[in-house]
């Protein structure tokens, strides 16, 4: 599953809440659900820690595509957020 079909299938509460804990609104997530906007790499990054989704799939533009990039990316997501 992409970034773009998660943010859709989670409710608006679940919408809203997922954005509390990445610093952005809900709008801003319902404009990258539907193809309105993208995240920076800083929101790609919390997202990828929030959903699980890897940063390839969040952002293929920046990270690339194929699972060994997805899977290491991720890890850095994390640990950058750690380190912050």
């Amino acid at each position: 599953m992409n970034l773009n079909h998660h943010i859709r299938s989670l409710s608006l509460q679940e919408r809203e809440k997922l954005a509390k804990k990445v610093d952005t609104s809900g709008a801003y997530l319902s404009r990258i659900a539907y193809g309105n906007g993208r995240p920076g790499h800083k929101l790609a990054r919390k997202l990828s820690v929030e959903t699980g989704i890897p940063l390839a799939d969040c952002r293929p533009d920046i990270w690339g595509e194929g699972p060994e990039a997805a899977t290491n990316n991720s890890m850095e997501a994390r640990e950058d957020l750690v380190n912050q």
